[in-house]
């Protein structure tokens, strides 16, 4: 039997809040986690995304840039960087994100550079995270 870490479990009562719309409280608790450094990656790309659901652009940005700073290559970071830049309608900075994050994730060798805006949208259209950003 697998024993999970605290953590484990306060990540998903954290998460359960901002299922349930509860953001304040999902951003209080990630930001008392945020003082030991072993979750600090994790805390800042989940306050970035929750600041991003509040419309705390600013906020936001700064939380992902940090996490960026944390893991540059991890797929959550850049997919919220893709949809954050998407969000404030920075295309260029929203392409160049979601093409190191389709390398990523999809394994791929080589990817032509994405240009088009509307490419994110297609491939982010199904993504709940994705799509509670537009609402």
């Amino acid at each position: 039997l697998k024993y999970f870490s605290l953590n484990h479990y306060l990540y998903y009562y954290i998460h359960c809040l901002f299922e349930i719309g509860n953001y304040t409280e999902s951003k209080k608790l990630l930001e008392k986690l945020l003082v030991d450094k072993s979750n600090e990656y994790q805390c800042n790309v989940e306050l970035g995304y929750i600041e991003m659901v509040m419309n705390n652009y600013s906020k936001a940005i700064e939380y992902l840039n940090n996490a960026y700073a944390l893991q540059s290559l991890d797929p959550l970071v850049l997919k919220y960087l893709t949809f954050y830049y998407y969000m404030i309608k920075d295309e260029k900075n929203a392409c160049n994100y979601f093409t190191t994050y389709r390398l990523i994730t999809e394994d791929l060798e080589r990817i032509d550079k994405i240009t088009d805006i509307g490419e994110i949208e297609k491939y982010f259209e199904s993504d709940v995270l994705f799509t509670n950003l537009l609402e």
